[in-house]
């Protein structure tokens, strides 16, 4: 078994912002979490887009209004490592990983409107403007 610590230095050189994925989360947060993703075999759809995880999770939001998802910069070797997973309505099941520092923001969706909120730590390691889409911001 291999084990992989997150660094930096490790992420600097396979870090592209092409390899962005939203991972769902239906846990009720009052607190920024930004470690959720970040379990060891543990399986997690990923979407390429919030549309697609929507769409993906539905019979879940048809269930709860408790809907949230992390939008994740993965490296190119972790995005590959996703693309390999099973192929799942309109996303993919893998079990990849997540640093929290590779976590852009958390995506709340209700009714009322759907909530962005900024993970700091993120914004610390990557220099780059923020690539939240306003679309899903209030």
């Amino acid at each position: 078994m291999k084990f992989e610590f997150f660094t930096k230095e490790k992420m600097d050189k396979n870090f592209n912002k092409d390899h962005f994925f939203y991972l769902p989360i239906v846990e009720v947060l009052h607190t920024e979490k930004w470690y959720l993703a970040n379990t060891k075999n543990i399986y997690k759809h990923f979407y390429t887009s919030p549309d697609k995880l929507m769409s993906g999770e539905r019979l879940y939001i048809n269930k709860c209004l408790n809907l949230s998802c992390y939008k994740v910069n993965l490296t190119a070797e972790q995005a590959a490592q996703v693309e390999k997973g099973t192929k799942i309505l309109n996303g993919y099941r893998a079990a990849v990983s997540v640093a929290p520092w590779q976590v852009e923001c958390r995506i709340e969706f209700n009714q009322f409107g759907n909530i962005v909120h900024q993970n700091a730590d993120y914004f610390k390691n990557n220099s780059n403007e923020s690539n939240v889409d306003s679309n899903y911001a209030v």
